[in-house]
């Protein structure tokens, strides 16, 4: 059986149990949020013991030789024995002190958040961070929505009035401080790509990681087809839309298509269904196309499997699902939905 050590106390693990469970269960609090990889929020770092490879799936080659691991879905072998001796992210230097420094309003309701970037902070446009906020620790993803060559990191935010952190981000003094934890995901552009397809669909504010993607594309000297679409509810919600069509001007490959549900979003039809009729429909297949996801998870989703279905390789489609703020949390609380 094995057992956990976790800042001066043992536990075993339960048959079955995650090891974020397992801390839960014993009273120990630490962030966490989706509890199935994706977001990241809950990441330990395992300074010695086997922890299984799934619980690694997703997270950067440096982290990996870190021995940085994602709890919610580390469930060691029942058979195996030994000790997991595990410490948080911030025992171990891994966040990064940044500060607010300006921003701008896109549309009613979305804030384009500009943050500092620390000296020698690499990333990957498409990636996303934890943005932490310093006097009381709350934590919350977001997407970068720009290039490595600039002097900050743009977030595309939001405002949900009732949110623990996206009100504060958009109205905080400028110089407020806060942390950095990151960068993590791989809805990025490849290299070596620069012949093939490239579908990219967001939602809303899931257009940060694909504009991210765009530009980098477009940099790159990207020559195959680029199509974006971006869907939103309402008309007013669409942002971005001078910068794009600047880009699609300057740029023959590239066309834009900006998808609006019918009255609103009142009618039957769903984001999910307007997209993939837009996208999807009257192709015959998308074998040899690099997809690219991001926004509401459901329709992430249900567009990934679609386009699997459809023949995109899965090692093809990248995906950026915007979680939402659930009940199953602990403190300090981390999410998507912010």
């Amino acid at each position: 059986m094995t057992s956990i050590r976790f800042e001066g106390h043992r536990y075993e693990l339960a048959s079955g149990e995650s090891v974020l469970e397992c801390l839960e269960r014993n009273g120990r609090e630490t962030a966490s949020r989706c509890r199935t990889g994706v977001c990241q929020s809950c990441l330990l770092k395992c300074r010695s013991g086997d922890i299984p490879t799934k619980s690694q799936h997703g997270l950067k080659a440096s982290w990996l030789q870190a021995g940085y691991f994602l709890p919610c879905v580390c469930r060691p072998d029942a058979s195996a024995a030994g000790t997991l001796d595990l410490v948080r992210p911030d025992d171990v230097g891994l966040d990064v002190t940044s500060r607010i420094v300006a921003r701008r309003t896109l549309v009613d309701g979305i804030v384009e958040v500009h943050v500092a970037k620390p000296e020698g902070f690499e990333f990957l446009p498409g990636q996303f961070v934890h943005l932490i906020r310093e006097e009381d620790e709350l934590s919350r993803p977001y997407s970068i929505a720009n290039q490595p060559d600039e002097d900050c990191l743009r977030f595309h935010v939001r405002i949900v009035p009732t949110g623990a952190m996206s009100p504060w981000l958009a109205s905080a003094p400028l110089d407020s401080p806060l942390r950095l934890r990151g960068p993590s995901g791989d809805c990025c552009y490849q290299s070596g790509t620069s012949q093939e397809e490239l579908l990219l669909i967001a939602t809303g504010t899931g257009l940060a990681p694909i504009f991210g993607v765009l530009e980098a594309a477009l940099h790159a000297g990207h020559q195959g087809p680029i199509q974006l679409y971006h869907g939103a509810a309402r008309r007013g919600d669409l942002y971005l839309k001078e910068e794009l069509q600047r880009l699609e001007e300057s740029h023959s490959n590239l066309s834009i298509h900006p998808c609006v549900l019918p009255d609103g979003g009142r009618g039957e039809m769903s984001l999910t269904q307007m997209l993939s009729d837009a996208a999807l429909s009257g192709r015959t297949s998308l074998k040899g196309v690099r997809v690219y996801l991001a926004g509401n998870p459901d329709t992430v989703s249900r567009l990934k499997k679609q386009a699997y279905l459809a023949g995109a390789d899965l090692s093809s489609i990248h995906a950026d699902p915007f979680l939402g703020s659930g009940s199953a949390v602990t403190t300090p609380v981390s999410a998507t939905a912010r």
